[in-house]
């Protein structure tokens, strides 16, 4: 009989990041609290043999619990080997079932969310959105509140035209635009102050000072699903003016491009997990609501937290790659 490691290096970078974000907050993490622990049975709910077994006998990396000792939502660390056990793979589905069942949000994340960029981790990110909509939230919807209540029928009535809410009127996209990947700016601003490239969110700008470079990030420019993770595109291009200007440029604006010439241009994909199986018979390349229809039961759920989504974080990181695949271009090329 020997000792041996609690958590392996991945698991522990993942928790020391976890109660370091969540330090002061009255948010605990547990690390390996059996799922037993986490539910509770309701009176009269049935569950199949091994599910009842799996309850008793398995456990989550990661819980994150309130100031009343429940559990808010789970993370659980998936190594680069994880989905090519297919023992593995069936524990996990009856976890993330479990989960589900309990409207407990289950996070999967892989090294990938522990990488430093620009010594901030993705991880860090989520959990700093899960708080921050946590304080903002209700101020965001009285807002829109309020401007609504300025508005005629007519005008209230146009901002939900073919049942699709304007973005104006929209509480995710307001927290969106005020929680970009933290690290954007810093890198927009080293484009500008060690190349002068400019770009829109290169700031402070120099009121008076002539530039001939500038930098367009699209993102998403493209999303698509394979399997279980979302993979979105982000596209950038770099065009030198052929005049110089002061203030920002965008090939968005018809003038700019055409008075412009690219000079370079390319593409990043970044990808997460977006969705976690439920039942072990779905194939993702299945469109779940053609599941849905044969079986009477969604195949998936989805890791989402208030103010944070898959699609959010894919997104705004995407930005950051393009941006970091830019700066290295141009401290390799050194443009002018």
């Amino acid at each position: 009989m020997k000792k041996q490691r609690i958590l392996n290096a991945s698991e522990t970078r993942s928790e020391d990041i976890l109660r370091a974000a969540l330090d002061g907050t009255g948010y605990r993490v547990f690390a390996r609290l059996p799922i037993a622990k986490v539910f509770q049975r309701e009176t009269g709910e049935t569950l199949a043999k091994r599910d009842r077994e799996f309850l008793k006998s398995s456990e989550l990396d990661f819980v994150v619990a309130n100031f009343d000792s429940i559990a808010e939502f789970a993370v659980e660390f998936d190594g680069p080997f994880h989905q090519l056990d297919d023992a593995q793979a069936f524990r996990d589905v009856r976890k993330n079932r479990l989960c589900s069942m309990a409207d407990l949000p289950l996070w999967r994340i892989t090294d990938t969310e522990l990488e430093e960029f620009d010594r901030y981790t993705i991880l860090e990110f989520i959990i700093m959105r899960f708080l921050s909509w946590r304080a903002e939230s209700g101020d965001i919807n009285f807002r829109i509140a309020a401007y609504i209540s300025t508005l005629d029928e007519a005008q209230k009535t146009a901002l939900v035209e073919r049942g699709i809410a304007d973005p104006i009127i929209d509480p995710a996209v307001h927290f969106d635009i005020a929680h970009p990947f933290p690290k954007i700016k810093d890198v927009a601003k080293r484009l500008l102050d060690r190349h002068g490239i400019v770009s829109l969110l290169a700031q402070p700008m120099p009121s008076s000072k002539a530039f001939r470079l500038f930098a367009d990030i699209f993102a998403p420019s493209q999303e698509h699903f394979d399997g279980h993770d979302l993979v979105v595109r982000c596209d950038y291009v770099v065009s030198r003016s052929r005049e110089p200007f002061c203030g920002t440029k965008t090939i968005a604006n018809g003038l700019d491009r055409k008075s412009s010439d690219i000079v370079k241009k390319g593409a990043i994909d970044f990808r997460l997990r977006a969705s976690l199986p439920i039942v072990k018979d779905y194939d993702p390349k299945e469109a779940p609501i053609e599941y849905f229809m044969r079986e009477g039961e969604m195949p998936i759920s989805f890791p989402e937290l208030p103010g944070v989504t898959p699609h959010d974080i894919g997104e705004t990181v995407s930005e950051y790659l393009g941006f970091r695949e830019l700066e290295k271009w141009a401290d390799k090329e050194n443009p002018t």
